[in-house]
């Protein structure tokens, strides 16, 4: 509170019902935006039969392009739809999926790459 007055007037503070504080983002919570992504596309991928999953250095990269401790993980959406999602749309709509698929998000070449883990007929 005291940082308020500092900055703004009594009046001005008089007129807010409710401060609340944001701590900055950090690497953990990050990790966990991510892990919270994932778990929305595979959930959105059930009817399809199909599952994605990130392996270390695919969540890591996407992690370190998508996160900034002075910008936080507003970039993280971004990179998660260009680097994996649409690719993903692309492989659906060629018709590469069978009655039951897991595909595997490697690092390759400084990007993020989809490969077949397994498909069950």
């Amino acid at each position: 509170n005291k940082a308020l007055l500092k900055a703004f007037r009594v009046e001005f503070i008089n007129r807010i019902d409710e401060v609340v504080l944001f701590r900055p983002l950090d690497a953990g919570t990050a990790g966990e935006i991510l892990a919270l992504k994932l778990r929305r596309l595979n959930g959105q991928l059930a009817a399809k039969k199909m599952e994605v999953r990130l392996s270390p250095s695919a969540s890591e990269w996407l992690l370190q392009e998508g996160f900034s401790e002075s910008n936080g993980a507003r970039q993280l959406q971004r990179v998660f739809d260009q680097h994996l999602v649409r690719p993903l749309a692309s492989r659906i709509l060629a018709g590469q999926s069978s009655t039951r698929m897991v595909l595997l998000a490697e690092v390759r070449n400084k990007g993020i790459h989809l490969s077949l883990l397994g498909q069950n007929e």
